[in-house]
């Protein structure tokens, strides 16, 4: 299975759950196209990442015991005045560069 596929399902089971309606397992893995013993195994590899997935039989659906949500991916953190100017880079390069004038060819 392509790694898209795999996080674009992590994707909807998390919102699913936040929005506390993924009803049965049997249902959540047809609305996913899975099987629902593929079904367990998402939801497992995202409790072993750490999400408090608990099944409410009241509302007949997966929860989040505290309240957040899943997030995979790369997030940006703004960096402060202090360290941008701890930041240096970049090199000014003259506008002709002769790359075999330092080998004498």
């Amino acid at each position: 299975m392509a790694i898209d596929t795999y996080f674009e399902r992590i994707s909807r089971i998390d919102r699913l759950i936040r929005l506390k309606a993924t009803g049965t397992p049997a249902d959540l893995a047809q609305r996913l196209e899975i099987s629902e013993s593929g079904l367990y195994r998402y939801i497992g590899y995202m409790r072993l990442m750490g999400a408090p997935i608990i099944f409410c039989k009241y509302r007949n659906s997966y929860i989040y015991k505290n309240n957040g949500k899943f997030q995979m991916g790369f997030v940006a953190t703004p960096i402060n005045d202090n360290e941008l100017s701890r930041t240096f880079g970049g090199l000014i390069f003259p506008k002709e560069i002769n790359f075999f004038h330092a080998l004498k060819i």
